[in-house]
């Protein structure tokens, strides 16, 4: 009797550790891609990146680990796109919510950089509900993140053999 209950997917846990570490991590990634940005204009505009990120984009930074660069600008570059990644993951990963008042939690959370506190004021909801909503948009983003995983393994497994 009563309602069935719902079964979603449920994503690892270390991606779940992952993507919870991501989040965290995002205003200083959102701050270093756009410090290098500044500074190392020249040398983006020789490998040609910038604007939207595209996951073919993030594949062929791999091709960096290899370039006739000095040390410092090929781990600056390494970092750069790394931050990238991180970046297109989350906002990708946010994609996959459905809409509603957990994406708007979440969003504000991520992407507003807003605490906890003050989005439990603004929607007027108790901190179970906030954690739930979170636990919930997390969950999604981490199944994101396990599906781009494998799609990037596969897609430079697949430009290897190509060479």
């Amino acid at each position: 009797m009563g309602r069935k209950k719902i079964v979603r997917p449920q994503a690892d846990e270390e991606t779940i550790k992952k993507v919870k570490r991501m989040i965290r991590e995002y205003p200083l990634r959102r701050h270093e891609i756009a410090v290098y940005e500044k500074s190392r204009t020249r040398l983006l505009r020789f490998i040609t990146v910038g604007g939207e990120i595209t996951r073919e984009e993030l594949v062929d930074a791999q091709k960096y680990r290899d370039a006739a660069l000095p040390t410092r600008d090929k781990n600056a570059l390494l970092r750069y796109y790394s931050d990238r990644e991180v970046v297109y993951l989350l906002q990708s990963g946010m994609d996959t919510v459905p809409e509603g008042r957990r994406k708007k939690i979440a969003f504000d959370k991520i992407f507003g950089e807003m605490n906890s506190r003050q989005i439990i004021e603004k929607y007027a909801i108790g901190y179970n509900t906030y954690r739930r909503a979170m636990k919930e948009v997390i969950n999604y983003i981490a199944l994101f993140v396990e599906e781009y995983v494998l799609w990037k393994h596969s897609a430079t497994n697949t430009s290897s053999l190509k060479k």
